[in-house]
């Protein structure tokens, strides 16, 4: 089962640990030549989001190695962590190996229609896979399977998308964070989201660095804050509650596709302000 106490100590671990190994790990990417242009044309280093699992690791092992847990939560844990390590490292290959020929989920498929596999295809692939195989991890029924799959990979690109300012991905996804597990850290018995809580630290420790614009998390971090906000929420929900988080993330995408979300937040006041709170560009 399990420990409430335990992963609540070692949540701001995590985020303490993440906010002490980001400035040396921003300095190790510039020493590599791994920057990128921002938004605003400044080139800072990208890719910086690995941070997260380095940061909560530590504490995971410890956590295993100490924790009253079942060998049904060890595995649930390591399954958890395992997936979103591995969504991390694909990530972080199409970050440092990745062209800007083909961008977005439209352009990699383009891609691959005319012969060509970009780094954003296998990324693309390797999320499905993984969201699947989380699902069928989870869930008996096909259509719990399937559903669970489709919600967790729109989670997943969904993040991508919100990471085109500083903050703005790391808000949506520490709120989301936030509400699910606030909902579920009084249950008995204790549910697997709680696992997530030292992960959830890390990123938030990254968020000083975002706001002000100091680096970028890139897909490597986007990537494991998607599937992990996909985790958390389906755990929360029935199947007619993902089937209707489908439907929103179905239009979230269409919207993002044929109008932009950028565009979309800049037309709403109050999306604006929550999009501008804190950034310090």
């Amino acid at each position: 089962m399990p420990s409430r106490k335990l992963l609540l100590i070692f949540t701001p671990l995590s985020a303490l640990s993440t906010y002490l190994l980001a400035p040396p790990t921003m300095r190790l990417f510039r020493s590599l030549g791994h920057v990128q242009a921002n938004f605003q044309g400044k080139k800072i280093p990208q890719g910086v989001g690995i941070l997260f699992v380095a940061a909560s690791g530590p504490w995971y092992l410890l956590y295993l190695a100490v924790g009253p847990l079942s060998r049904s939560d060890r595995l649930t844990l390591s399954a958890l962590f395992s997936a979103v390590f591995a969504l991390g490292l694909l990530g972080l290959a199409d970050d440092f190996f990745g062209s800007a020929s083909a961008r977005g989920l439209k352009g990699h498929l383009k891609a691959l229609l005319r012969g060509q596999i970009t780094t954003g295809i296998i990324k693309a692939a390797g999320g499905l896979a993984l969201a699947w195989l989380i699902s069928g991890f989870y869930y008996s029924t096909r259509a719990e399977v399937v559903v669970n799959t489709l919600v967790l990979a729109l989670f997943t690109n969904l993040l991508n998308l919100l990471d085109l300012r500083p903050g703005r991905a790391l808000k949506f996804y520490l709120t989301v964070a936030a509400l699910v597990i606030l909902s579920t850290i009084a249950k008995d018995p204790p549910q697997p989201a709680l696992f997530l809580l030292p992960f959830t630290g890390a990123a938030a420790g990254f968020l000083p660095f975002d706001l002000k614009a100091r680096a970028m998390m890139g897909d490597a971090g986007a990537n494991m804050l998607g599937l992990s906000a996909g985790i958390l929420v389906t755990g929360l929900l029935n199947l007619k509650g993902k089937f209707i988080t489908l439907i929103l993330l179905t239009i979230l995408h269409i919207i993002a596709d044929t109008y932009s979300l950028s565009r979309l937040i800049s037309h709403s006041r109050t999306l604006t302000l929550v999009d501008n709170l804190g950034r310090q560009e």
